[in-house]
């Protein structure tokens, strides 16, 4: 039987696995810690992209943050009035709306978001993808609320939050973005978190045709591929690759 063949009915009859928890955390109105759970945060960078501008996505320091509805970018002080616990930068205003759904870049491990409403107040919620939320008090009066979300365990699930206001009329601006990402790990060959069936195409060209691996996928390390650890790539490490997957 060819090789890869053998590799992809061994993923396909391995058992499921059991994913890892994520906690919310609700910050209040207090500057974003520097650590979540076990995670380094590391903050978005400055949004040098003209305000006013309806924009459907921010460049993070681990990839891009998207949204499902254009959000008007504005800034401290040049088009929204009020923040919390001395910040300054860039926001993303609703403009009428009064839920979001954010998605994550690949592989995020933590992840925070500080939420402000268009005056007044009321109960704001940011759920994540498996259903948990957390749920605070935020008013509009340099208030803006910090919601935390991390994974406890592996592998990391946490794919999208979704921001929602307490009514109607109620909508509200997003911003001071924080993330964290799960390292490359060995045998992550498309680099998206996961060590699992989807890796076995690009193992397959990482081991067969190196320059086609880089050129397929620019952001991912061909080392990855070195599961057996000897330093070169190669058909040696087929049988580490597929420990790899059947016990992730």
């Amino acid at each position: 039987m060819p090789r890869v063949l053998e590799i992809a009915l061994i993923v396909w009859t391995m058992p499921l696995v059991c994913q890892a928890e994520i906690v919310g955390v609700a910050l209040g109105q207090d500057p974003p810690p520097s650590e979540l759970g076990v995670h380094e945060m590391l903050p978005f960078p400055p949004d040098d992209r003209p305000l006013y501008d309806e924009e459907l996505a921010a460049s993070g320091p681990t990839g891009f943050l998207f949204w499902d509805r254009p959000l008007s970018h504005r800034r401290i002080g040049e088009g929204w009035a009020t923040w919390s616990h001395g910040y300054t930068g860039d926001i993303y205003y609703t403009m009428g709306a009064v839920e979001v759904e954010l998605w994550l870049p690949s592989a995020t491990a933590a992840f925070i978001v500080y939420v402000e409403p268009n005056g007044g107040g009321g109960d704001y919620t940011v759920t994540a993808n498996d259903g948990t939320s957390v749920t605070q008090w935020t008013y509009w009066a340099a208030e803006a609320a910090g919601f935390g979300f991390y994974v406890d365990g592996e592998p990391s699930p946490l794919t999208t939050l979704t921001v929602s206001g307490p009514d109607e009329w109620h909508d509200f601006a997003i911003g001071e973005f924080l993330v964290a990402r799960r390292p490359y790990e060995l045998g992550d060959l498309n680099c998206d978190g996961f060590v699992n069936g989807f890796d076995i195409e690009p193992f397959v060209l990482a081991v067969t045709d190196p320059t086609g691996y880089e050129a397929a996928y620019p952001d991912c390390e061909i080392m990855l591929a070195d599961c057996d650890g000897d330093g070169e790539v190669s058909f040696f490490d087929i049988d580490a690759f597929v420990a790899l997957v059947v016990g992730s």
